[in-house]
C-alpha cells in the first residue's frame, strides 16, 4: 500500500442498475472511501431465487434443489413448482453453482475485509474502494484484459487522477472455493501484503480517495 499524489489512472466504469457510481462528470472531483462500493452493495440488493411467473412468489434456490432431487428419485413434481420449474437437472446444476459463487463471494469479502481490519488498517478495503488501472503498463492491453472481466453491461473508461491511498495485489487469491475459513484469511493475508517483484496487467489496484475524472477514453 502506498499514498499518491496527482497520479494518471484508469477506471472502467459499469453502469449496471445498482451502480451508484455512474454520474461522473468531466472535470469534477470525487471522494471515494466513505460509502459501500457497488461491488459489495450488490450483495444488499439481490439474492438468488426462481421466481413463479404466473404469482411473483419468490422460491430459494435450495429449495428447488430438494425438489428437483426429489423429481429425480421418484418422478414426481413439487406443486409448488409443477406449473412453471423447467425440472431439467443441467439447468438445476447451472443454477446452483451460480449461487454458490455468489455466496461465497460474498464470504470470501467478509474475511477478506476482517484481515484488513485487524492485520492492515489502514489499507484501502473492497468494500469501499475502487478499482483502477496502473499507467506503468500497456493500457490498451490492460482496459481490454479488465473490460472482459467485467461481463455486461454499459462500460465507460475514465482517465483520472488520483490522490489517496492505493494497494496493488495478485487477484490469483481471490479464487472461489468451498474450504475451511481459514484458507480464506490465509488467502487475505497473502492478498493485503500486495505485489512485490514482477507486475502484471492482471493485477489489481484498490483505490480509496480522491478522483478528479479527465476524460473518458475509448476502449
Amino acid at each position: 500500500m502506498e499514498c499518491i499524489k496527482n497520479e494518471i489512472y484508469y477506471h472502467i466504469q459499469n453502469s449496471n442498475s445498482f451502480n451508484s457510481l455512474t454520474n461522473w462528470s468531466i472535470g469534477q472531483t470525487y471522494f471515494v472511501g466513505k460509502n459501500r462500493n457497488p461491488f459489495f452493495g450488490f450483495f444488499d440488493s439481490y439474492g438468488k431465487g426462481i421466481t413463479d411467473p404466473n404469482t411473483s412468489q419468490i422460491f430459494s434456490i435450495n429449495y428447488a434443489a430438494s425438489a428437483m432431487e426429489n423429481y429425480i428419485n421418484t418422478g414426481k413434481k413439487d406443486p409448488a413448482f409443477a406449473n412453471f420449474y423447467h425440472f431439467d437437472s443441467n439447468r438445476a446444476v447451472s443454477e446452483l453453482a451460480d449461487t454458490l459463487n455468489h455466496y461465497i463471494r460474498y464470504v470470501r469479502e467478509i474475511l477478506f475485509e476482517e484481515v484488513r481490519k485487524d492485520f492492515f488498517p489502514g489499507y484501502p478495503s473492497r468494500q469501499r474502494g475502487i478499482w483502477v488501472i496502473p499507467n506503468d503498463c500497456d493500457i490498451t492491453q490492460a482496459v481490454n484484459y479488465w473490460w472482459s472481466q467485467l461481463g455486461a453491461g454499459n462500460k465507460k473508461v475514465f482517465k483520472v487522477e488520483l490522490t489517496g491511498k492505493i494497494h496493488r495485489s495478485n487477484q490469483q487469491y481471490l479464487t472461489l472455493r468451498t474450504d475451511k475459513l481459514d484458507v480464506f484469511r490465509q488467502e487475505a493475508f497473502k492478498y493485503w501484503v500486495g505485489v512485490s517483484g514482477n507486475t502484471s496487467i492482471e493485477d489489481e489496484c484498490l483505490f480509496e480517495g480522491f478522483v478528479t475524472v479527465l476524460e473518458e477514453v475509448n476502449p
